[in-house]
């Protein structure tokens, strides 16, 4: 790991962990062992040091929700696949927020709106996001539609919308109650899930 690459890493979970405001250069220096002088050498400031943190946020969230190989997956798979990783998904948002316990995730969801606020395309990059992982469920559905294997007459776009939501959801749940179990809960909602679209 380069120390772009670190100071990328400790910025963004500080960021996460504490917020815009009281996230200070000297505290990232400290925990990514460096001096200041070595941030300013990559970053110009402490703003642009956010920026970068932001989208190195989106980077990891679209490796969490399009992974490799996922476009080729049929229908019944995608939907294991999705809420399947759910246990996975949180263990890396929490690496990559540096914040183990669940209830205390909550706090790192003031990161996205800081972000939305503070970087003026954060909200496209993210809506581009979800878009994708969206588009993709719906292009997935309508195949699955065509070949006979679901239900006809459902609207893949709001397929689409509708899962990821679901997925949204449970996350967000399961940073309340830490004794949520993400992995029981994923798979009976994927299978909850197709029960309602399959033939």
């Amino acid at each position: 790991m380069t120390t772009k690459q670190t100071i990328l890493g400790v910025s963004l979970q500080l960021f996460m962990q504490l917020g815009f405001e009281s996230t200070y250069m000297d505290a990232i220096a400290e925990k990514a062992g460096v001096t200041k002088p070595a941030i300013y050498y990559y970053f110009k400031d402490k703003q642009a040091l956010f920026e970068a943190s932001a989208s190195f946020f989106l980077d990891q969230m679209a490796q969490m929700m399009l992974p490799d190989g996922v476009e080729d997956l049929p229908l019944k798979e995608l939907i294991f696949a999705a809420f399947g990783s759910l246990p996975e998904s949180m263990s890396r948002y929490q690496r990559m927020s540096g914040i183990e316990e669940p209830t205390s995730l909550l706090r790192s969801q003031m990161f996205i709106y800081d972000a939305m606020t503070r970087v003026p395309d954060f909200r496209l990059g993210i809506g581009e996001l979800y878009g994708k992982s969206a588009q993709l469920l719906q292009q997935t559905c309508e195949r699955a539609a065509a070949q006979g294997q679901i239900r006809s007459g459902i609207d893949g776009s709001t397929f689409g919308i509708l899962v990821n939501s679901m997925i949204e959801g449970l996350i967000l749940m399961s940073m309340m109650d830490p004794h949520m179990n993400l992995e029981i809960l994923g798979r009976k909602s994927a299978e909850t899930v197709w029960r309602m679209v399959e033939t």
